[in-house]
This record gives structure tokens, sequence and C-alpha cells, in this order.
């Protein structure tokens, strides 16, 4: 061996390895500023149930009841097994959750480029940047929630990354790799566990196969058992969203022929989307579905004109185009409306409906960018070139294996031109996702441009209105309701919510109205029965409370504003021994409540364990100085407890404030 043959071979050793490096920090690179304002959002929608109030966290036990069905939002145990470690580790700080979400996407990316490389599809690198950076992803990642999809595309990848080591190149019936087979079906399972819209790997996998050429039947035997365990899990998973989610309870008015209709215009908008990701929105605006109407079928004529030209023009372009199309439907499916999922409640598309499905295409764009990098190559540079003006590319697009050839790496006016196109495009998705993820800043923001873009998304009319009464912007709260139930009048969400905002006015009688227009509805939710039960407090109609409060906690044990009303509506009725355990739990799950607090001490007072209530009265007072009812209770246990001077101090500084108050009166009677 010479000394430039040498050379040669030493840089073509190094060289994968360098340039894989080069790949991971540029990408690590462009995902930060894109994802930048981020790392300081707060939480948003559905964030509460996972993560913030979801107390499957907070349990040691956590680990382990997670895997129990109905325990958590939905049933995809590593998801919550994630948010139970990082709970043990940062709290409920929102930048830890976030970061995990951008590692993940990035590590995503990461093992996208791996793969494509071998697969020996050229534009690996353009195509993993692509991911990473697309504006479509940004609700996947940015929205803590979503977890599910970027851990399970994670997996998803790895599971695929194992079957390509599982089979050795070269012949169709070549025997696989067991210990990568195993890692396979682990990583399978995961990605299953971590969301189940992962089912479609297996599938994937035979049309791979099928495109390199090498689709045998032992590869459909090894695939067998992943469909059995996908389907068996993504059963799983249309249970729950029926019976705990609430799917089931919804009636969506679709037809067969309607959902093949909304199939084929949910897969148009989706590409779209992808291929032009402007105006993309929270919640889109639901269209109306009607087989009837002859001009909703143009979406299905569509769709199979393009996969019928795609297979006929295999012979020409090759089975990838077509193959990708296969790809990116099958992986769609689940979202297409074929099957009830309750976000079709508010609309039918979401971004993070695609975020699986968009590997596919984006790989087929970079491929194609790349074929036409090297047509536009210059005859000179196809010639042989000294080995210190050249570098080592992987050459070869067909599926029978690569060869390394020279090519100058100086490149001519037209790659140069090219190259700079790839970069604005790159740069732009920077852009505007970084300005996309500034929405997701927090709850307040996310609705505010969302009901901007979309004003007529009753939901998100709804939960803004939801912050603007933690706000006390009652006024312009009750505004939005009004609009989001004249958008959809047959909500029990909107009535609950002036339910509320009659609660705050002070007008009882009003909220009990909202409560049973909302319960008829089916609308009865342990919110519903909640306020309810408020209602029936301030009316000094403590049976009825108890009643509405008992079914508020069946609805929602550890609803802790249930729980209080239960606990006070007991009291009320004379029963102070019954109302001390749903007054406990409630403070452990909100210690917050000052009201609570002061009818646990009430309630502590009542059973002559006053050493125990007074903690409960100095945690009211820190919540709220000068509460009048916290102070007089305070009085009365210092009474009970035989230290009357320090009742008489602390009843005249009560009375610097509240000389006229009866209870004040009362108290200072007793005391002389």
């Amino acid at each position: 061996m010479d000394a430039t043959t040498a050379e040669l071979s030493l840089h073509s050793a190094r060289r994968p390895f360098s340039q894989s490096l080069l790949v991971a920090l540029a990408l690590i690179a462009a995902i930060a500023a894109a994802y930048w304002p981020v790392f300081s959002a707060q939480y948003i929608w559905d964030d509460d149930q996972y993560v913030t109030e979801n107390l499957v966290l907070r349990s040691p036990s956590g680990v382990f009841d997670v895997w129990k069905p109905r325990t958590t939002p939905q049933y995809y145990p590593l998801v919550f097994v994630t948010f139970w470690c990082e709970y043990r580790l940062w709290g409920l700080n929102a930048l830890g959750y976030h970061s995990v979400n951008i590692a993940l996407h990035a590590a995503s990316a990461g093992l996208l480029y791996l793969a494509l490389r071998r697969l020996r599809v050229p534009g690996a690198a353009l195509a993993a940047a692509l991911f990473a950076l697309h504006p479509v992803q940004v609700e996947s990642v940015a929205w803590i929630t979503e977890r599910k999809n970027v851990l399970s595309l994670f997996f998803y990848l790895a599971a695929f990354h194992r079957w390509l080591y599982a089979m050795p190149d070269g012949a169709r019936d070549a025997r696989p790799r067991w210990g990568a087979y195993a890692g396979m079906i682990f990583f399978f399972v995961c990605a299953l566990l971590s969301k189940t819209v992962t089912c479609s790997l297996p599938a994937a996998i035979l049309l791979v196969e099928w495109w390199r050429g090498r689709l045998s039947v032992r590869t459909a035997l090894l695939m067998a058992p992943m469909f059995a365990i996908g389907l068996l899990l993504a059963y799983v998973t249309v249970v729950t969203e029926r019976d705990h989610v609430g799917a089931g309870a919804l009636d969506f008015g679709l037809s067969g022929l309607d959902r093949v209709v909304l199939a084929a215009r949910a897969a148009c908008f989706y590409l779209g989307k992808l291929a032009w990701p402007a105006d993309l929105i929270f919640i889109y605006p639901r269209w109306a579905i009607s087989a009837r109407e002859l001009g909703q079928w143009v979406f299905p004529a569509a769709a199979l004109a393009v996969l019928g030209a795609l297979w006929a023009m295999r012979e020409r372009i090759g089975c990838g185009a077509f193959v990708v199309a296969l790809l990116y439907c099958g992986t769609l499916v689940p979202a297409l409306g074929f099957v009830d999922v309750y976000p079709m409640r508010y609309s039918w598309v979401a971004d993070h409906f695609q975020y699986h499905a968009t590997l596919a295409p984006l790989a087929l764009v970079a491929c194609g960018v790349e074929l036409l990098r090297r047509r536009l190559r210059s005859p000179l540079q196809n010639g042989p070139q000294p080995p210190s003006a050249a570098v080592f590319l992987d050459e070869s697009d067909d599926r029978k294996g690569s060869k390394r050839v020279l090519q100058r790496a100086v490149m001519n006016p037209a790659q140069w031109a090219l190259a700079a196109g790839v970069g604005l495009v790159l740069l732009a998705l920077i852009v505007r996702t970084n300005l996309q993820t500034r929405q997701y800043k927090d709850a307040r923001t996310l609705w505010e441009r969302t009901v901007a873009a979309n004003p007529d998304a009753w939901m998100a009319h709804h939960n803004l209105a939801s912050y603007l009464v933690e706000e006390g912007k009652l006024e312009e709260a009750r505004a939005h309701v009004q609009r989001s139930l004249e958008l959809f009048p047959k909500q029990g969400e909107g009535l609950c919510l002036l339910a509320q905002l009659a609660l705050r006015a002070e007008r009882p009688e009003e909220a009990v109205s909202h409560c049973e227009r909302a319960i008829a509805l089916g609308g009865g939710v342990s919110e519903v029965f909640t306020n309810l039960s408020s209602a029936y407090l301030v009316l000094g109609k403590y049976a009825k409370a108890e009643t509405a409060a008992r079914q508020a906690v069946s609805l929602k044990p550890n609803s802790a504003a249930a729980l209080s009303n239960l606990g006070s509506a007991l009291l009320f009725r004379g029963q102070v021994a019954q109302a001390l355990p749903p007054l406990q739990r409630s403070v452990e799950l909100d210690a917050q409540s000052v009201e609570t607090q002061v009818m646990l001490a009430t309630a502590l007072g009542g059973l002559g364990r006053c050493n125990e209530a007074l903690p409960h009265l100095d945690a009211a007072e820190r919540l709220s100085p000068g509460d009048l009812d916290a102070a007089a209770i305070r009085i009365r246990c210092l009474i009970d407890l035989g230290r009357k001077d320090e009742a008489r101090a602390r009843l005249r500084e009560l009375q610097k404030v509240a000389a006229d108050s009866p209870v004040v009166r009362q108290l200072a009677d007793e005391l002389r």
C-alpha cells in the first residue's frame, strides 16, 4: 500500500464518526436557537392533570401505581414514570420538563440521521435538520403534556435502528441477529407504553424492506409478534379513550362515508401544513363534514389520484415516493377520524397528531435536494482529483450497496446557489419555530393567541375566561364565556363557569340554575357539583350541599374543593366527627385554602382538640392576615384551653378592626 492509498484509507475510516459528530453539534445548536423561548415557558392546558396536580407523581409508590389502569389521564405508563422521576429531581419547575422534551426531540433527530445513513438514503443530515426545526413540531415539543409524542418517537426510532442491525446486509433470507431483534422488541414495547400511535412500526418496517428489495416470509414472521403486541395495546388505548377519557360519551354524528371524507381532508391538511407551515394554531377551525356534499369528495379523489400516480410512475422514479406516501398516511391513521378521540370535540386536526408521520416526507424532500445537488456537478467534479482537494462522500443511491468515490471539495456556482437556498430555508425554519414557541409561554398567552387566530374556537374562549376569573377580571371573563356558549350552546363547561361567576357576584340562586342546566345537558362533572354544593352552602341548604358535594367527590375523589364543601356541609349539619376526614384530606391536597383551614380548625375545636386546631389557624392567618373568622376561632380555642389572658390580648387586637361584629361582642361577654 503506497502513502496516498494509506492516507485515503485512514480518512475513509475516520470520516463517518467526524461527520456524525459535526451533524450532531450543528443540530444541537440549531435546536437550541429554535426552541430557546421554551426554556422560560410555564405550564399550559392539561399540564395540571399530567404533572402539577397529578398526585401519583407525589406518592413514593407512584412509579408502580402508574402501571395500574385509570390512575392517570391516559394509559401511557412510561410517560408518567419519566414525570415521576423528574418530580423527584426538580419538583414542579417547568424548566426541567421542557428541557427533557427538547432533549428527546433532538435525540430523535439524531436517530433519524443514523437510520437514514444506514439505509444509504441521500441527504440524511438535511432530513434530520428539517425534522428537528420544522415549526409543525412545536406543539409536541413545547407542550409538556405531549411528552408522550417525543418519548414514543425516540423509542420508535430506537426500535427501527435495532431492526436495521438485526437483519444483516446481503441475502433476503439471512439469519437475523437475535440480540438486536430482542432489542427491537424491547424498544417497540417502550414506544407503545409511551403512545400507541407507534403500533404502525411493524407495517413501516415491511414497507421499508419491500422498498429495499429484501421483503421475505422470514421478515413477515419476525414482524408477527410486533403486530400482536401493537394491536393489543392499541385496543387498550381505544378502550381507555372511550371509557376513561370520555370519548365514548360524545356523538360526533359521522357516518362511515363521512369518516372517509374527513380522513382524506385531514391528510391533505396535514401535508399542506408540512409543506407550508403558516398560520399554525393550537385549535384549528372545525370543518363541517358531510359526504352528501359532492365538493367534499375532492379530497378523497385527490388522495387516490396521488397514490395512483406514484404507483404508475414507480418504474421511472422508483417506488420510494409511493412508500413514503403509504408511510405518511399509515402513520396518520389513528388521527384521521376513523377512531373517536376526545380532542375531536374541539377540532378534527392538531399539529401534534402528525409528529411521527412527518419523518418519511421530510426524508423524501431531503433526498430530492441531495440528488439535485449531485446532478448539478460539472464534468470536472466527477473526474479523479488529487487527495488534497478531495473528500469522501457516500455517492450511491441504489439499495444493493455503496461505493466511495472522490469528489472535488470546491462546489460550482449552481451547487453554491442550491446550498444557499437550503441554508435560507433552514434559517427561516429556525426563526419561524422560535416565533411559534412563544405562544406556549403560559396558558393565558396560548388562549389569547388562539382566540385571536381562531375567534370561533369555543373552547379557547372558555379556557381564557377561566384564567380571567382567577385574576378577578370577572366582566371580561363573562364576555368570553358568553361567546363560548354562543358558539357551542350544548356545553356544560360554560354553564359551570357562569355558575362560578355568579358565586363570585354573591348570586347563589343564579349559580344553582346554571349548575342544574349543565347537569341536564349531561355535563355532570365534578366541577359542576362542586359549584352546586358551594351555592347551597351559601343559601344555608346544608343537606342539599352535602348531596352535591358527595356526588362531586365520587366523580373526582382528589378534588380539594369538593372535599372541603363536603366537610363544611357535614360540619354545619352538626356531624363534626364525620366532617373531619374530608376536611383533613382537602388540606392535604390544597394547604393554600384559607376557608378550608378555618373549617378544619372549627371541626377540631368542636371535638375538643384545640391544640391541633391552632396550627391550622396559624396557616390561615399567614395566608390571609386579619381574617376575622380565623381570629375569632383562635380566641374560642384559647378560652377552651384555659389561656384567657392570651385570649383577652387577641380580643383587644380584634376589637380594633371589628368592634361591631356580633361574634366579637359575644367573645367579649364571655371573657368578662
